[in-house]
């Protein structure tokens, strides 16, 4: 009897968001046009730990090679123009600064645009959502909407609720570094 092959046809993979791909969106055929072998069977794939990722290759993110809270806000704010919000405010005080954005930009994604790199193809085929940045690397950060407040890490918020008249998501980093434990 033959030792069972592993064929891309034979599988179907999950992505992040347990949407399910099939092989062929892998292009795993060659230039002629005939189906390719598996280098690698799909349970060799070990799950990326994204916050160690974002933590380990933090000079990929931010231009001087480092967390810059300003910086941060920046690519919020940026994101939300991009995605149609006509009004948007960076507001420093003390140790906080909250990007305020009268559409909610991340309302499609939800907190996963805190936990998980996001694709961002509004902006490029490379691009991804900047949240995901704040808490590998704020000591605080939190986000709010017309209805709750949420503090995602560290202890306190600037934010009230509900927001300001007009307005409909907002999301507050701390201007201190402060490392999340991978994991």
């Amino acid at each position: 009897m033959a030792a069972p092959t592993h064929n891309a046809a034979n599988y179907l993979f999950p992505n992040s968001r347990g949407l399910i791909i099939p092989p062929s969106a892998f292009g795993l055929y060659t230039d002629s046009g005939r189906r390719a072998a598996l280098k690698y069977h799909p349970d060799d794939i070990a799950p990326l730990d994204t916050m160690a990722h974002l933590q380990r290759n933090e000079n990929q993110f931010f231009r001087s090679g480092h967390y810059d809270a300003i910086e941060l806000a920046g690519m919020i704010a940026t994101e939300a123009l991009t995605l149609g919000a006509q009004k948007v405010h960076i507001q420093s005080s003390r140790e906080w600064l909250t990007v305020v954005v009268d559409k909610d930009w991340l309302e499609r994604y939800g907190d996963e645009a805190f936990h998980a790199i996001t694709p961002f193809p509004e902006a490029g085929v490379n691009a991804m959502l900047a949240e995901v940045l704040a808490l590998p690397f704020a000591a605080g950060v939190a986000t709010a909407t017309p209805a709750k407040v949420k503090v995602l890490k560290g202890q306190g918020s600037p934010l009230t609720h509900p927001l300001g008249q007009g307005m409909a998501r907002a999301v507050a980093i701390r201007h201190q570094r402060g490392l999340q434990s991978p994991g």
